[in-house]
């Protein structure tokens, strides 16, 4: 059962810092079963960001299907807030999803 953690970190708190080194380390994480995706940007997942903002998505639902079908254990995605998002923050930390769930 796959693992899906997204962590969204607060603007101008290092997660830049993070998305880089995850991204500089995937062949070291992949080895140890934690597979940090290219599949919404090289680097950072600025994109996943968008996707989720987007209730249904079937697209997003794909991809995370996806995700599961190719047995990785676990898989790490982590963005930013953006600095924009408006008058109400948005939620930051980190979330575990269930995998049995589309996301």
């Amino acid at each position: 059962m796959t693992q899906f953690v997204i962590h969204v970190g607060p603007h101008k708190t290092g997660t830049t810092y993070l998305q880089e080194a995850f991204a500089h380390l995937r062949p070291y994480l992949a080895e140890r079963g934690v597979h940090y995706p290219s599949l919404w940007g090289g680097v950072a997942h600025y994109q996943l960001y968008d996707e989720l903002a987007t209730i249904p998505n079937p697209a997003l639902e794909a991809q995370f299907a996806r995700l599961r079908t190719a047995g990785h254990p676990t898989v790490l995605m982590l963005f930013p807030r953006p600095q924009n998002a408006g008058q109400s923050p948005a939620p930051t930390g980190s979330v575990m999803l269930d995998s049995s769930r589309p996301y």
